[in-house]
């Protein structure tokens, strides 16, 4: 065999070689966009004969990239290379229906997802878990959202969330007890949780929500604390009765704390110097009273307004105390 036969010989065995190995791509499962709307979304030619699965792997990350697509499914058998299109969908508008406790504004922006944009399930079903924990956040659990898609016109459809708000409990009477020192009303008015009033319409203040109350208890109690009431203990109960529902706060005020002694500290002689000047002063309206945080404050603000008058703003004066096991305090400045 000459040299030009051999040539030959290879050149027939790799054409026929490609042939046998060559195969079809196919694209499937589009239903809004056309063959030509697919190949625009990838730099290779989907028509051509010459595609490799490497290729391929280079297509499908471009058709995923894309807005318009929303996963793409490859498989092959002996002739063909096949695409599986799972188009995204592109939603006209969204409606938030069966909503009364939130407005549909309140709702909508806070979705991730806008009108006259391009959708797919999972951000669907993301936003809807998103309007569940907005009602969770007013107090009202248990909210359950579905949604449907309807179909706008051929290419576009309108996306519809159905709410079913769940009748919750609302609070129709708060008791207090074992306060002292402070008000039922003035603690009525401190805390989120409202009772419901009959001629006032629902509001999200009347819902019950455990974590609000928590956070009015730590409220209460930090108020106390404010007013040297160290082992104040606040705690609640609520009670349903006839389908009405109330909230019973109990408090242990205990002991309120004195001041033992005023302890004025610094390295720092023009503080040292400033607290001189004001002590005999500090320790006549402090030492022996109640501690009041409110006043230890304003003291603390005073020291300080008077070191930035001196030019001595770089300064700064803070308090701290200590309880004692009879009942009172050792304040520091």
């Amino acid at each position: 065999m000459n040299f030009i036969k051999i040539v030959l010989y290879v050149f027939c065995l790799t054409f026929s070689y490609n042939s046998l190995h060559s195969k079809n791509l196919i694209i499937e499962n589009n239903n809004r966009l056309t063959f030509n709307d697919i190949n625009n979304l990838t730099p290779y030619d989907l028509t051509s004969p010459d595609i490799s699965e490497n290729d391929l792997n280079l297509i499908v990350k471009d058709l995923v990239s894309s807005d318009l697509i929303n996963n793409v499914k490859f498989s092959s058998n002996s002739n063909n290379y096949i695409l599986t299109i799972i188009e995204s969908l592109f939603i006209n508008e969204i409606y938030i229906n069966g909503n009364i406790k939130l407005k549909n504004l309140d709702i909508l922006q806070n979705l991730t997802i806008k009108n006259k944009s391009f959708l797919d399930d999972n951000k669907i079903i993301f936003n809807s878990n998103i309007i569940e924990n907005l009602y969770s956040s007013i107090g009202q659990q248990n909210v359950i959202v579905t949604f449907y898609l309807e179909e706008f016109n051929k290419n576009s459809f309108n996306l519809i969330y159905e709410v079913n708000e769940k009748s919750e409990k609302y609070v129709s009477k708060i008791n207090i007890d074992g306060n002292i020192f402070l008000s039922s009303r003035f603690i009525k008015s401190s805390i989120s949780t409202k009772e419901k009033k009959i001629f006032n319409p629902l509001s999200i203040s009347n819902f019950i929500n455990e974590n609000k109350i928590n956070n009015s208890l730590s409220k209460i109690q930090n108020i106390y604390i404010d007013h040297g009431f160290f082992d104040v203990s606040v705690n609640y109960e609520i009670k349903n009765f006839k389908k009405k529902f109330s909230l019973n706060l109990f408090i242990d005020e205990g002991s309120r704390y004195k001041i033992e002694s005023v302890n004025f500290l610094s390295d720092n002689e023009i503080v040292k110097s400033l607290f001189s000047k004001n002590n005999e002063i500090i320790n006549k309206s402090l030492n022996n009273k109640y501690y009041d945080n409110f006043i230890i404050d304003s003291t603390s603000k005073q020291f300080n307004k008077e070191l930035s008058l001196s030019n001595n703003s770089s300064l700064s004066i803070d308090h701290s105390y200590s309880l004692n096991d009879n009942d009172t305090v050792i304040l520091n400045f």
